[in-house]
C-alpha cells in the first residue's frame, strides 16, 4: 500500500506537495493566455487585381484558372471567392482544424504559380498575393488628424510609411489593411480635346509614359574581362524613374512638324494625389482612417494585441501632435474581461467548496486537509498543461473550476473514513492505515473512471476534438493529481492534524445544527433504501421511465454550437439601390451617424462609405462600420445587452428610407467569419445563367423570410446593377484598319484608371495611373472626343466603332468550391438559436430548391453542422470507457452496470434544468454531460465498491447494501455538494462571457443535484438487482456444469 510508505515518511509527502505547488506557480506564470485554443480552420487568402475589369470578366479569367489549380490541395475544407467590379479578386481557402497553416500557405502558393501563365497579362503584372491569416480581426484602429490639420491623403501616406509596416512586422500579425487606401499615386488626367487637337491618342500617351519613366542601367567601364589591367573600374549609372510631378509634366509626347515638342503637361493634368477615391470613413462627421489588423491562424490574440498597443504607444511619441488614434472595435477587451470574470469565479468556487467542506466536517483541522488538496491538484494541472504546450484559456479554466469540487472529493473521503475509525477507538495512525486499506481500491477506481471519461473526448478530431481536448486534459490531470494527493498527502495530514480529543468536541452552532439535520436525513435515507429494496420491480420500472424522459428533454433543447455572447460591439451594414453614387451613400451615412451619436450606450464607432462589411468588398452603394459599446459594468440590465441594443438601433435605422440598414453582432468565436448568425452559399451546379440563379435565390430567400425562427435574412448578391455593354463593331474596325484590342485599351485608359508603371517617393514605390479628366467621362457623348489610330496612323473616333447597350449585371460574383453561388446570411430570431436556424434553412432548402441547386454551409455554421452528432458520440464513448475500466477493476461484466445505470439521473437533471432556464444544447452542455458521467459514476462506485467488499467478507446482499448505503451516504452527499458549490459561481456569474459559464454551470449543478437526490436511492436498488441476477446466472452455470 503506497500510503503506508508516506505515513512513515511524512516529510517526503510534504516536500513533494511543496515542489508541485512551486513548479505549478512557475508554469502558471509562463503559460500563454487565450480566449480559446486553436479552434478555427486555418485560412489562406489569395488576392489579385485586374483594373477596369467587371465582376464577370474576373470570374472567367482569374477565378476559374486559379480555383481549378488550387482545388483539392491537401487539407482543404472548402474555398470561397469574390470577384468585384472594382477589379479585385479574393479567394479564401479554408483548411481542416489543426492543419499546419505554413504548409497550407506553401501548398496554395505552389498551385498559384502553376496557374499564373493562364492569367491575363495585367493581372500578372500587378502580382498575385498569397497570405496566411485568421478570417477574424484582432482589432480595428482608427486614425485621425485632430482639428483636421492634415487631409486624409497625407494622413494615409504617413500611416503607410510610419505605422502600417511596423505593425505588419509584429509576430502573430497576419495582415494590416488600410480600408480607405488613399496612398499616393501620380494621376495623369487626360484632356481628350487637347489630344484630338494634336492628333494624339490615349494609347500613345500611355506608351510615352511607359518608355520614359523607367529605371535605366548603363553597365561599367573597364570591367572584367579586359585585355589590359586598369587601375580603376567605373560603374555607369543610368537615369532613375521619375519621382515628382514636374518630371512627369516634362515627358515628351510628340514632336510637332515645326520641330517644337509636345509635353505631357500640354495634353493632361498631372498631380500627386490618392490612388483611390471611392470610399471614406467618418467618426462624428470627421474623416478618419480605419485600419483592421488580422491575426495569423495560430497567434495568441491577447499577446499580439498587447504588442500592437505597445507598438502604437511607442510610435505615437514620434508622430506630429495632431495625429491621434482610437479602437472602434477591440474584441480582445471581451476576452480579457471574460478571463477576468472566470478567475473571479475560480476564487468564489474555492471559497464555496471550503465552506461546504467545513459544514460537513465540522472542525477546522479536518477542513484544512481537503482544502490543501486544491492548490496541489490545480497547480499540478498547470504543470501538465505547460508540458503539453497548452494555454490558460476559457476551456482549461472551466475544467479547473469544475475540478475544484472534484479534487477535494478524494481527500474528503479519506478524512471522513479516518474519523469514522477514530470514533471506533483506533489511534489516529492506525485509523489512517486501516482507512487507506479500505479506500485505496475505490480511490484508484474513482480516479481512473473520472480520467477515462475524458479520454475519448481528447481523441476526437476537428472542432469538437479541439474544444474538448484542453478541457479534458485540464480536468483529468487535476483529478489524477488529486488521486495521488489522496493516497500520499491526505493520509499524512490526517496523522499530523487530526486529534482524538477533538472528535467529540461540539462545533459552532450553525454547523452543529446542520450536522444534526444531516444525521437525521441519513437515517431517513436508509429507511427509504429499505423501502425500495422491498419493491424492486416497481422502482426499476420507474427508473426505466427516466430514460425516454431524458431523451425527450434533450431533444426539446434548442441547439447551438456555442452560446451567443454580448461582446460589447456591433457591426453596421447598409445597402443603397444598386449603382448609387458615393455622394448619395455618404448622405445616408450622415443620417446614420446622427442616430449613432445620440445613443448613450455607444462609446465609439467608425462608419465607412463604399464598403461592404459582410464580404469585405468595396462598392459605392454600400456602407459599413464598427460600433463599440460602453463597458459591461455600465450595462447590467437585460435591456442594455448588445442584443437588446441592436434591436433598438435597428428600429431607429429602419426610419432611414433611402437604404436597407441594420446592425449585427460579432461571431461567437473569433475566427469564424466576420459577423454572427448563419452563413451559407446557394450553389448553382446547373451551369445556368446568372439571372436564373438569382431567381432561384430570391425565391429561396423569400421562403426563409417567412419563417418566424429567422431574421435579417439577406444576400450579398444583386444582379441589377446598372451596366452598359460596350460592343466594338468588328466589321467597321476592320474596315477602318483599327485593332479591336486598341479600342478596348483606349476605352480603359480613358474611362478607367489604367495602371502604367511605378515611381519612387520617400524610398517607396507608388503607381502611375492614366485616366481622362472627370469632365470628359460623364456621358457617352464624351467618347466622340476620344480617338484610336488605325494601322496607317489616322485617328478614328472611338464613338464611330462602338455600340452601347444598357443592361443589368452584378458588381459582385461569388463562388463556393468552384461553383457560382449566392451568399445568404441571417440570424436566428429572438428566442431561437443557431441550431434552430440551421434546421429551418435545411428544411426550406429540401422543400423548395430545384434540382441542381444545393446549399453549402461555411464558417461557424459549417462547424455546427459537422459537430451535431460528435458530442453524443463522445458521451457514448465516455460511458463505454467507464464501463470497461470497471469491468477490469471488478473482474465482472455485470457489476459495473449498476454504476453505469446511475448516469441517467445526472443527464435527466441537466436536461431538465436547461429546459426550465431556456438555455441551449451546445458544446458547453455536452462538455458538462461528459463531466457528469464521471461524477455520477463516482458516487455509485463508493456504494458498489464497499458493498462488494462486505459481500466478500460473508455478508448477505441486503445487509451489505444497507451498510454500504449508511456508511457511504455522508461522503457521497459531502463530495457532491462540494462539487455543486464549486459550480454555482459559474451558474450565477455575470459580465463578459457569462452565457457560456451559465450553460456549463447549470448543466453540472442541475445534473449533480438530481444525481445526489435520486442516485443514492436507486444505486443500491440497481446494484441489488444486478448482483442478484449475476449470482443467479453463476448458480445456473454451476448447475449446468
Amino acid at each position: 500500500m503506497i500510503s503506508r510508505f508516506f505515513i512513515r515518511r511524512p516529510r517526503v509527502a510534504l516536500v513533494s506537495a511543496i515542489a508541485v505547488v512551486l513548479l505549478g506557480l512557475i508554469a502558471l506564470s509562463v503559460l500563454p493566455v487565450k480566449e480559446y485554443p486553436a479552434l478555427t480552420p486555418p485560412q489562406i487568402v489569395v488576392t489579385a487585381r485586374y483594373p477596369g475589369a467587371d465582376a464577370e470578366t474576373i470570374a472567367k479569367t482569374v477565378a476559374a484558372p486559379l480555383e481549378e489549380a488550387i482545388n483539392g490541395v491537401d487539407g482543404m475544407l472548402y474555398m470561397v471567392s469574390s470577384s468585384t467590379s472594382a477589379g479585385v479578386y479574393t479567394l479564401n481557402v479554408y483548411f481542416e482544424v489543426g492543419w499546419d497553416p505554413n504548409v497550407a500557405k506553401m501548398d496554395v502558393n505552389n498551385r498559384v504559380q502553376l496557374a499564373l501563365p493562364r492569367l491575363p497579362e495585367e493581372v500578372r503584372r500587378l502580382g498575385v498575393e498569397v497570405l496566411e491569416r485568421s478570417p477574424d480581426m484582432l482589432k480595428a484602429v482608427a486614425f485621425y488628424s485632430e482639428g483636421g490639420q492634415r487631409d486624409v491623403v497625407e494622413l494615409a501616406n504617413f500611416l503607410l510609411i510610419n505605422v502600417i509596416d511596423e505593425l505588419k512586422r509584429i509576430p502573430g500579425v497576419g495582415d494590416v489593411v488600410l480600408v480607405d487606401p488613399k496612398v499616393y499615386s501620380i494621376r495623369v488626367w487626360l484632356l481628350p480635346d487637347k489630344l484630338s487637337m494634336y492628333g494624339l491618342t490615349p494609347l500613345e500617351v500611355y506608351q510615352a509614359i511607359s518608355r520614359q519613366n523607367q529605371q535605366f542601367t548603363a553597365g561599367a567601364l573597364a570591367d572584367e574581362p579586359t585585355t589590359e589591367r586598369p587601375f580603376f573600374t567605373y560603374v555607369l549609372r543610368g537615369s532613375d524613374r521619375f519621382s515628382s510631378v514636374k518630371q512627369f509634366e516634362e515627358i515628351l509626347v510628340k514632336v510637332l512638324p515645326d520641330g517644337s515638342t509636345l509635353k505631357l503637361k500640354d495634353v493632361a493634368k498631372i498631380e500627386l494625389t490618392s490612388e483611390q477615391f471611392n470610399r471614406n470613413s467618418f467618426f462624428k462627421k470627421q474623416k478618419v482612417l480605419p485600419v483592421p489588423i488580422f491575426l495569423t491562424s495560430r497567434a495568441n490574440a491577447l499577446e499580439v494585441s498587447k504588442l500592437v498597443d505597445e507598438k502604437l504607444k511607442e510610435l505615437s511619441k514620434t508622430w506630429p501632435p495632431d495625429i491621434k488614434y482610437y479602437f472602434p472595435y477591440n474584441p480582445t477587451v471581451f476576452v480579457e474581461e471574460s478571463i477576468k470574470e472566470v478567475w473571479i469565479t475560480f476564487g468564489l468556487a474555492i471559497l464555496f467548496v471550503v465552506i461546504v467542506t467545513y459544514f460537513f466536517l465540522g472542525r477546522l483541522a479536518p477542513t484544512i486537509i481537503p482544502t490543501l488538496a486544491i492548490p496541489v491538484s490545480i497547480l499540478g494541472a498547470f504543470i501538465v498543461m505547460y508540458v503539453l504546450g497548452f494555454s490558460v484559456n476559457l476551456l482549461t479554466l472551466f475544467g479547473l473550476i469544475l475540478a475544484i469540487g472534484l479534487v477535494v472529493d478524494d481527500a474528503i473521503i479519506v478524512v471522513e473514513n479516518v474519523e469514522r475509525h477514530m470514533e471506533e477507538g483506533l489511534p489516529v495512525k492506525e485509523a489512517t492505515l486501516k482507512a487507506m486499506e479500505e479506500l485505496t481500491s475505490p480511490l484508484i477506481a474513482i480516479v481512473l473512471v473520472l480520467s477515462a471519461v475524458f479520454i475519448p473526448a481528447s481523441l476526437v478530431g476537428g472542432f469538437i476534438g479541439r474544444f474538448y481536448q484542453q478541457f479534458a486534459v485540464a480536468i483529468a490531470s487535476s483529478v489524477l493529481i488529486s488521486g495521488m494527493t489522496a493516497l500520499v498527502l491526505s493520509p499524512v495530514l490526517c496523522t499530523l492534524l487530526l486529534r482524538e480529543r477533538e472528535l467529540h468536541k461540539r462545533p459552532i452552532y450553525p454547523v452543529y445544527l446542520f450536522q444534526l439535520i444531516f444525521n437525521r436525513a441519513r437515517e431517513s435515507y436508509v429507511e427509504r433504501v429499505k423501502f425500495l429494496l422491498r419493491r424492486p420491480v416497481v422502482f426499476v420500472l420507474l427508473f426505466l421511465l427516466t430514460l425516454p424522459l431524458t431523451y425527450i428533454l434533450i431533444k426539446r433543447l434548442p441547439t447551438a454550437l456555442v452560446p451567443t455572447e454580448d461582446k460589447g460591439a456591433l457591426f453596421l451594414i447598409g445597402n443603397l439601390p444598386p449603382g448609387s453614387s458615393l455622394k448619395r451613400t455618404e448622405e445616408v451615412l450622415s443620417k446614420v451617424e446622427d442616430i449613432l451619436m445620440k445613443n448613450p450606450y455607444i462609446d465609439r464607432y467608425v462608419a465607412i462609405s463604399g464598403f461592404d462589411f459582410q464580404g469585405f468588398t468595396y462598392s459605392t452603394d454600400s456602407l459599413g462600420g464598427f460600433i463599440g459599446l460602453i463597458d459591461w459594468s455600465k450595462r447590467t440590465k437585460k435591456e442594455e445587452t448588445s442584443f437588446a441594443l441592436a434591436q433598438r438601433i435597428n428600429k431607429e435605422l429602419s426610419q432611414v428610407r433611402e437604404a436597407m440598414l441594420f446592425v449585427v453582432s460579432p461571431p461567437a468565436i473569433m475566427g469564424f467569419g466576420r459577423v454572427g448568425g448563419f452563413d451559407l452559399y446557394l450553389e448553382d451546379r446547373t451551369g445556368g445563367d446568372i439571372k436564373q440563379m438569382f431567381e432561384v435565390a430570391q425565391s429561396f430567400i423569400n421562403k426563409l423570410r417567412e419563417r418566424k425562427e429567422l431574421t435579417l435574412v439577406r444576400t450579398t448578391f444583386n444582379p441589377s446593377n446598372p451596366y452598359f455593354e460596350v460592343i466594338v463593331d468588328r466589321t467597321k474596325a476592320e474596315a477602318y484598319g483599327v485593332s479591336v484590342d486598341d479600342v478596348y485599351k483606349t476605352l480603359s485608359m480613358t474611362l478607367g484608371a489604367s495602371y502604367v508603371n511605378d515611381f519612387n517617393l520617400f524610398d517607396r514605390v507608388y503607381r502611375v495611373y492614366l485616366q481622362a479628366e472627370s469632365d470628359y467621362r460623364k456621358a457617352f457623348d464624351d467618347l466622340s472626343k476620344v480617338y484610336v489610330k488605325n494601322r496607317k496612323g489616322v485617328p478614328i473616333p472611338v464613338a464611330n466603332l462602338v455600340q452601347i447597350k444598357p443592361l443589368s449585371r452584378p458588381q459582385l460574383l461569388e463562388r463556393h468550391n468552384q461553383f457560382k453561388s449566392v451568399r445568404i446570411l441571417g440570424e436566428p430570431a429572438p428566442g431561437y438559436t443557431s441550431g434552430d436556424a440551421i434546421r429551418v434553412v435545411e428544411e426550406v432548402a429540401k422543400a423548395t430548391l430545384p434540382p441542381g441547386y444545393t446549399i453549402g454551409w461555411v464558417g461557424q455554421s459549417l462547424q455546427e453542422v459537422l459537430s451535431q452528432q460528435k458530442g453524443y458520440v463522445v458521451l457514448a464513448m465516455a460511458v463505454l470507457f467507464v464501463y470497461l475500466i470497471l469491468v477490469a477493476l471488478y473482474e465482472s461484466w455485470l457489476a459495473p452496470i449498476a454504476v453505469i445505470l446511475s448516469i441517467p439521473f445526472a443527464l435527466l437533471g441537466a436536461s431538465l434544468t436547461l429546459n426550465l432556464l431556456k438555455l441551449p444544447n451546445d458544446v458547453y452542455f455536452q462538455v458538462g454531460l461528459v463531466s457528469l458521467v464521471g461524477l455520477s459514476a463516482k458516487n455509485a462506485i463508493l456504494v458498489v465498491e464497499f458493498a462488494e467488499e462486505r459481500i466478500r467478507r460473508g455478508l448477505d446482499i441486503i445487509s451489505a447494501i444497507l451498510e454500504a448505503s449508511y456508511l457511504r451516504f455522508r461522503p457521497i452527499v459531502m463530495t457532491s455538494f462540494a462539487f455543486i458549490a464549486g459550480a454555482i459561481p459559474l451558474a450565477l456569474s455575470t459580465g463578459a462571457g457569462a452565457m457560456s459559464r451559465h450553460v456549463i454551470g447549470w448543466t453540472v449543478v442541475g445534473g449533480m443535484l438530481f444525481a445526489t437526490l435520486f442516485g443514492p436511492l436507486f444505486i443500491p436498488l440497481l446494484y441489488y438487482v444486478i448482483k442478484a441476477l449475476s449470482l443467479k446466472i453463476l448458480k445456473r452455470g454451476k448447475e449446468n456444469a
